[in-house]
């Protein structure tokens, strides 16, 4: 219950931040179509989206008990965890959200402006997992940091193409719900791993460089404009 009130205070001092750098925080950008637009493209990134949640839950070993810890004894639901992934998720989407503001400003002149931010950005979730390395072993320490990297890159550019932050946070909330559901140290063999770690890494890098490219990426551009604009940062 602290971790949520911690990720709301966060939120709210977001919010002030912005404030104070003449920008009002807006988690729900309206949708501007044109002719860069595609709904087809929205429905690709859904389409990602849930498969990505549903691979993390399915794929290998790893979560063999998910759906016994999903309900737990006696058909209960699991709360902490469901308490821990809002935080996780307000919170570390706030996080985004400010690097991307913070480098949108930085690199401003800069000609390839939103790759930068969207590579960045996830550099910088990705090496805010490194904390993990207090508690867990250095290699899964660091496979989650490869995984936060690449898992960035998708979010920072699924956030630029809807301007929906508040949808980023329920996403974000559900996909570690169900990854803090899964039991700790189950072992797979390596090339179950290998082959879960390729997919999990080449799948979300090929969806970043088609969305950095073309319409698409014109459609980024507008939207971090939008973004930087003082009358789209209204509630």
């Amino acid at each position: 219950m602290y971790a949520n009130l911690g990720a709301l205070a966060f939120l709210i001092a977001a919010c002030y931040m912005t404030y104070c750098w003449d920008h009002r925080l807006n988690p729900n950008f309206k949708f501007k179509t044109s002719s860069n637009w595609s709904y087809l493209v929205l429905t690709v990134l859904i389409i990602f989206v849930i498969w990505d949640i549903l691979w993390n839950i399915c794929s290998g070993a790893m979560s063999r008990f998910t759906s016994q810890a999903f309900l737990q004894s006696s058909f209960r639901f699991a709360w902490k965890p469901f308490f821990d992934a809002i935080s996780t998720g307000v919170s570390e989407e706030t996080f985004r959200y400010l690097s991307i503001v913070t480098l949108l400003e930085c690199l401003k002149e800069t000609k390839h402006q939103v790759t930068f931010v969207v590579i960045i950005s996830a550099m910088i979730f990705g090496a805010f997992h490194l904390l993990n390395v207090m508690d867990e072993p250095f290699i899964a320490a660091i496979s989650q940091v490869i995984m936060a990297f690449v898992s960035g890159l998708v979010w920072a550019i699924i956030y630029l193409y809807t301007g929906k932050l508040w949808a980023m946070m329920i996403i974000h909330g559900i996909y570690d719900y169900f990854m803090f559901l899964q039991p700790i140290g189950i072992s797979t063999s390596n090339s179950i791993f290998i082959i879960y770690c390729v997919i999990e890494v080449i799948i979300p890098i090929l969806l970043t460089i088609w969305m950095l490219t073309g319409k698409r990426y014109k459609v980024l551009q507008a939207n971090a404009r939008r973004i930087m604009l003082r009358q789209n940062f209204s509630f």
